[in-house]
C-alpha cells in the first residue's frame, strides 16, 4: 500500500493520502516518522520530509461540477451532442463509451468516479483511474446514462449528472418495418383466402359439371327408357288391333265375334288416343301452356262415372274396385277434365298394381272444411320407402314394378295437375301395407283474371 494512512480510532476509518491529495511522493523511508510535543508530525520519504499539524489540514468538502467531455462511437468517432437533447444513435453505433471529468483542478487524479446506465447496467460501476465508460452491443432501446465524482477521501460527493441516450433499432426491428410485415401478414392472408376461394370455386364448378353430365346421363337414360316404355305400350295396343283385324277379315260371316273382337280393336284404339293424349298435355305441362279452367261442379257424380267407366273396361285380372260417396253430393270449382285426367292416373295405378282389391273415398274432413279430399286405395305391394318420394318425378319407376307397363309420367303429371287446382297429392305410408294416395283439393279457387271460374255450374246425373 503507496501513501500516508490515517487511522481514526474512534470511528475506525481508514483514509490514504498520496500524491493525488499533496504529498510529494507515495514511498516513505522506514522508521522515519516522529511527532512532536505541539502534535506535529514529520515523515521522511525518498524525495525529502514532510510535515504538517492534522489538526490545521484543510478539508474541502465542496464538490466540483461533472461534465460529460465527450461520447465516441465505436471507440473512435466522436459524437457532437448537446445537454439539452437525448443523444440517438442508429444501431451501427450501439457500441460506443462517454467520457466524463470533474472539474477539481487541485487535486484531479484524487477524484473518483461511478456511474450506471439504467436499462442496461443492473448496478453502480466503480472506477478508480479511468474517466470514460464503455458499452458494447447495446440493444434498441431508451436509456438514462448518470454518472457521480466523488474524493477518494470521501470528503464530497457530486451531483449526479445524466444524459439520455436513444439507440435505435435496425430497421428490419423498427416501426416502419413492423408495419411493412403486418401489412404482408394481411396480404397473404388474403392471397390465401383468394387462392383457396377460387380453388374451392373451381373445385365447386367442377363438381357442378360433374354433376351436371350425371345427371344429363341420367336424364338421357331416363328418356331412353321413357321412349322405349311409349314404344312398347304402343306396340301392344297396336298388335291387340292387328290380330282380331286380320282374324275378323278372315270371318266377315260370323258377325257375333266380329262384334267381340271390334270392341277389342275399339278398346285398345282408345288407349292409344288416351295415351297420345297424355303425352300431348304433358308437354303442356312441360311448356307451361296449360290454363286450368275452373267450374263449379257436382264431384261426387264425376267421381262416380271416372269409377264406372274402369269397372265397365275391365281387366285381364278381376279387380274389386269399390267407391264410397258422402250422403250428400260435393260441389267444388274445379277442372273438369284435369280432376279426371287425376282420377284415371290415380285409379289405373290402383287397378294395375293391386291383389285382389282397390277402392276411391270421397269426404270432407273436419279438420280442413274448406278442402274436400279423395283417398284411392290398393292391397298391392306397398311401394319401398326409398321410392315414396320419387314416385312424383318425370319418368321414375319403381324399380320392382319396371316389368309392368307404364310410361313413368302419370303421377308427376297428376300431382302437377293438382297444384294447379291450389292442393295437394300425397302417398301415404300405411301400416297395413296397402297403398294410400291423397288428394286434397280446395272447394273455391280465388278468382283471378287469368284463372277466372264460370258462373255455369256442371250437373252430372248419376248412371
Amino acid at each position: 500500500m503507496k501513501g500516508l494512512i490515517c487511522f481514526n480510532t474512534q470511528t475506525e476509518k481508514i483514509k490514504t493520502y498520496t500524491k493525488a491529495n499533496g504529498l510529494i511522493t507515495d514511498q516513505f523511508n522506514f522508521n522515519s516518522a516522529y511527532k512532536d510535543q505541539n502534535g506535529k508530525m514529520y515523515f521522511g520519504t525518498v524525495k525529502g520530509m514532510i510535515a504538517f499539524q492534522p489538526e490545521h489540514l484543510l478539508i474541502n468538502k465542496e464538490a466540483p461540477p461533472v461534465h460529460i467531455t465527450g461520447i465516441f462511437v465505436n471507440y473512435e468517432t466522436p459524437k457532437s451532442f448537446t445537454y439539452a437533447d437525448p443523444i440517438i444513435m442508429s444501431d451501427e453505433q450501439s457500441t460506443f463509451s462517454i467520457e466524463f471529468a470533474s472539474l477539481d483542478y487541485a487535486s484531479a487524479s484524487a477524484v473518483q468516479y461511478k456511474y450506471m446506465m439504467e436499462g442496461f447496467d443492473k448496478k453502480w460501476v466503480h472506477l478508480a483511474t479511468n474517466r470514460r465508460a464503455y458499452f458494447t452491443d447495446v440493444p434498441s432501446g431508451t436509456y438514462k446514462f448518470t454518472v457521480q465524482a466523488q474524493s477518494n477521501l470521501g470528503y464530497w460527493v457530486s451531483a449526479p449528472v445524466t444524459l439520455v441516450i436513444t439507440v435505435l433499432p435496425p430497421f428490419w426491428k423498427s416501426t416502419p418495418a413492423l408495419a411493412i410485415y403486418i401489412l404482408v401478414g394481411i396480404l397473404a392472408i388474403l392471397l390465401f383466402f383468394y387462392i383457396y376461394h377460387k380453388n374451392q370455386v373451381k373445385k365447386n364448378l367442377r363438381k357442378n359439371q360433374l354433376f351436371e353430365m350425371q345427371k344429363e346421363r341420367e336424364t338421357y337414360n331416363t328418356k331412353m327408357n321413357f321412349f322405349a316404355n311409349i314404344a312398347h305400350e304402343i306396340q301392344t295396343p297396336l298388335a291387340l288391333i292387328k290380330g282380331p283385324l286380320e282374324w275378323a277379315l278372315s270371318r266377315l260371316d260370323d258377325v257375333t265375334t266380329v262384334k267381340r273382337n271390334l270392341e277389342l280393336v275399339n278398346r285398345n284404339t282408345n288407349r292409344l288416343v288416351q295415351l297420345t293424349s297424355e303425352l300431348l298435355d304433358f308437354r303442356k305441362m312441360d311448356m307451361q301452356q296449360f290454363q286450368p279452367k275452373f267450374m263449379e261442379t257436382d264431384v261426387s257424380a264425376l267421381l262416380k262415372i271416372i269409377v264406372d267407366n274402369f269397372e265397365s273396361a275391365g281387366t285381364s285380372e278381376p279387380i274389386n274396385l269399390t267407391i264410397h260417396l258422402p250422403v250428400a253430393p260435393v260441389y267444388a270449382q274445379i277442372d273438369r277434365e284435369a280432376f279426371q285426367k287425376i282420377m284415371s292416373n290415380l285409379i289405373s295405378n290402383a287397378t294395375k298394381y293391386a291383389e285382389t282389391s282397390a277402392e276411391v273415398n270421397l269426404y270432407i274432413d273436419d279438420s280442413e272444411p274448406q278442402f274436400f279430399k279423395v283417398v284411392v286405395i290398393n292391397d298391392g305391394t306397398p311401394i319401398p320407402a326409398e321410392s315414396q318420394k320419387k314416385i312424383f318425378e318425370p319418368f321414375y319407376r319403381v324399380p320392382s314394378r319396371s316389368t309392368l307397363r307404364g310410361t313413368g309420367i302419370g303421377l308427376s303429371f297428376a300431382k302437377t295437375l293438382t297444384e294447379m287446382h291450389h292442393g295437394r297429392l300425397e302417398y301415404i305410408a300405411s301400416a297395413t301395407n296397402l297403398n294410400i294416395f291423397e288428394l286434397t283439393l280446395p272447394l273455391h279457387q280465388e278468382t283471378t283474371p287469368a284463372k277466372a271460374i264460370e258462373n255455369e255450374t256442371i250437373h252430372i246425373n248419376n248412371r
